[in-house]
């Protein structure tokens, strides 16, 4: 969907851009720029020959010309791009408000979200056997050890009476979120049973595996909802769901 800037800010950059390289814009320039842009008025300037006050311009782009803009002070200068920039921000995230909005994507009616939401916690306990199964995983640590404090937490997924180990991984982490692996212990060893990076939802089952679906960034405007399900003994991922700057689309998720 192509995004609409008004043609007075689109004009302005313009100005800007030919003021910050050093170009005078010339009254035959201004007329050509005023023809193109109904919007934009053209006012003669004040030549050097003609006494200062003599033309009194209008509200328009070109009012002033580049010599006026030269003439500003830095910080004044530097306040209006600022100015500028912020305008042309705010026109673009309202260019079409039948865009659904971030918040609604986001949100997963149903769900309850299992990771935390402000910082994450030391897991006190360990199980050595659980570290022993680690030590084949990089965390980023200079010696490429396991490191001695773990960070995560522990929930029951299940709902068994056994919790599952949700281990973090700064290394793995990033924009998109915290990673996280999810282990469960079954027939005598530790099985890493999902791997995810950023918030993880469930919908809760009165038994069984439930329903997962992960919520991960991935750049200024950019979302992705991923959602799983537990099949042959750990969470597979069935499809995605994309936000990018109020367009939704989705896809299967590849197959392991």
């Amino acid at each position: 969907m192509a995004e609409h800037v008004p043609m007075e800010l689109a004009a302005a950059t313009r100005v800007w851009y030919v003021s910050a390289n050093g170009d005078e814009l010339d009254e035959q320039s201004c007329m050509i720029m005023s023809r193109q842009n109904p919007n934009t008025r053209h006012v003669p300037h004040a030549r050097p020959s003609e006494e200062p006050g003599a033309v009194i311009p209008h509200a328009g782009i070109c009012e002033g010309g580049v010599r006026q803009l030269a003439s500003l002070p830095q910080s004044v200068m530097n306040m209006r791009l600022l100015l500028l920039g912020f305008f042309l921000l705010a026109s673009i995230g309202r260019a079409d408000e039948s865009w659904p909005s971030q918040y609604e994507f986001l949100t997963i009616n149903g769900a309850q979200r299992i990771t935390p939401r402000n910082g994450i916690p030391v897991l006190s306990t360990v199980p050595k056997t659980l570290r022993n199964t680690l030590a084949h995983y990089y965390f980023g640590t200079d010696d490429e050890k396991t490191p001695n404090q773990l960070r995560g937490f522990t929930f029951d997924l299940h709902k068994d009476g056994q919790d599952e180990y949700f281990i973090y991984n700064p290394a793995a982490s990033g924009s998109g979120g915290a990673f996280y692996y999810i282990f469960r212990f079954s027939e005598g060893s530790w099985h890493c049973i999902y791997q995810f990076g950023g918030s993880l939802h469930m919908f809760p089952t009165p038994k069984g595996w439930p329903h997962l679906v992960t919520i991960s960034r991935g750049g200024g405007g950019m979302w992705a909802k991923t959602y799983s399900e537990f099949k042959n003994g750990k969470y597979q991922d069935t499809f995605i769901e994309h936000y990018e700057r109020g367009t939704i689309t989705w896809e299967k998720a590849p197959k392991e």
